[in-house]
């Protein structure tokens, strides 16, 4: 499976604050290649959207700790499908770039 995943993210409090929230929205398309029991079937695309929130907890500059609950909507391009629903996570955020005074 191969994806790719733009998103665009915004802090709800002052950036100085240790612990921030945040609203993430983001595009996804996904190619995917499935193998059963040595039965390989015909690659297809999945696209949609997604929109999650949640909490950061800066650890520094450049390490946040994550927990997010969210909704995505898929369309799958072979069978004209839709799937949705509801998912959470839990992880960590790397941020490169220069420190901002």
């Amino acid at each position: 499976m191969l994806s790719f995943s733009p998103f665009v993210r915004w802090y709800l409090l002052p950036i100085r604050k240790p612990l921030n929230v945040f609203i993430d929205g983001s595009y996804v398309v996904t190619k995917n290649r499935i193998t059963i029991l040595d039965q390989k079937y015909e690659p297809f695309t999945t696209q949609g959207l997604s929109i999650f929130a949640g909490p950061a907890f800066f650890v520094s500059n450049s390490l946040a700790l994550e927990a997010t609950i969210g909704y995505k909507k898929m369309k799958h391009s072979k069978y004209g499908k839709e799937s949705s629903g509801v998912f959470t996570s839990i992880g960590f955020q790397l941020h490169f770039g220069k420190k901002k005074e």
